[in-house]
């Protein structure tokens, strides 16, 4: 298998490929890169990828809260030879080939000044909602409810340095039924700067040992009792470093990030 005139549909094993694996495969165009695209992609977030192509860059990949965007990424031909050699052992994931290559990566700052929403990134396939980014790895919770921890940690372990974790530390944040004054709760709503949440996870991330860290937070929502409010996730080498990470994390999005309005019963 290799670059030619034709995009191919299917793996040696006769798997279908995923999008962002026959992207690898298109045609060599000018900008000596494919741009495989989700089916909402807007037209600014595909020239956004355009615009931050290097010719240092083995891929130029968006990278929003919950993870990588390889659906919506630019890919030099030197990512075929990788790809071609994942496919012929059945692996179909583009990140776990590409994990040695260099890597620019569009921070969500950058991607929402062209598309506030994200909608690019919305996944048909699984109605996530729309700047979920890995859209399936974080539900809606529209109403309130349960959030998909398992989900997210299923992504944390697709990272391609997972084999690297000794450990994966979960905090749950739930509605609780009194405030810390022991008045009585009947809910509550929760704000989110994402900004300074960005700024967060882009800097604990960095920390010794870490190797990803997942949080989702039901914002602009009226939550109930029992509700989930936040998850936060973090994988790292040793205990000592995810807890230390973990708490750190916790507490700037609790006291710089959220802001909580509660319903007193």
């Amino acid at each position: 298998m290799g670059c030619n005139d034709r995009q191919p549909t299917f793996s040696p094993s006769g798997a279908p490929l995923p999008g962002s694996t026959r992207g690898c495969f298109t045609p060599a165009t000018p900008l000596r890169s494919s741009l495989p695209a989700t089916p909402v992609s807007e037209k600014e977030m595909v020239e956004t990828v355009l615009e931050h192509i290097d010719p240092a860059a083995d891929l130029v990949i968006p990278e929003v809260i919950p993870g990588l965007e390889p659906l919506c990424a630019a890919y030099s031909r030197r990512c075929l030879k990788p790809a071609e050699d994942h496919l012929r052992v059945n692996k179909f994931k583009i990140q776990l080939a590409l994990k040695t290559g260099r890597i620019k990566r569009i921070p969500e700052k950058r991607l929402r000044e062209k598309d506030p929403d994200l909608v690019s990134f919305f996944n048909v396939k699984h109605a996530g909602r729309p700047g979920a980014g890995r859209a399936d790895s974080e539900e809606s919770n529209e109403g309130g409810g349960r959030m998909d921890i398992a989900g997210m940690i299923a992504e944390i372990r697709k990272h391609p340095d997972f084999h690297k974790a000794g450990m994966i530390l979960c905090h749950n944040g739930v509605v609780r039924a009194t405030s810390r004054d022991g008045r009585g709760v009947k809910g509550l709503r929760v704000g989110v700067d994402h900004r300074r949440l960005e700024q967060i996870l882009a800097e604990q991330r960095k920390r010794p040992g870490i190797i990803d860290i997942r949080v989702a937070i039901a914002e602009d929502r009226d939550l109930s009792v029992g509700d989930d409010v936040m998850i936060l996730i973090v994988a790292g080498d040793i205990r000592e470093n995810v807890i230390a990470v973990l708490t750190d994390t916790l507490n700037l999005i609790k006291t710089t990030v959220t802001e909580k309005t509660d319903y007193y019963a």
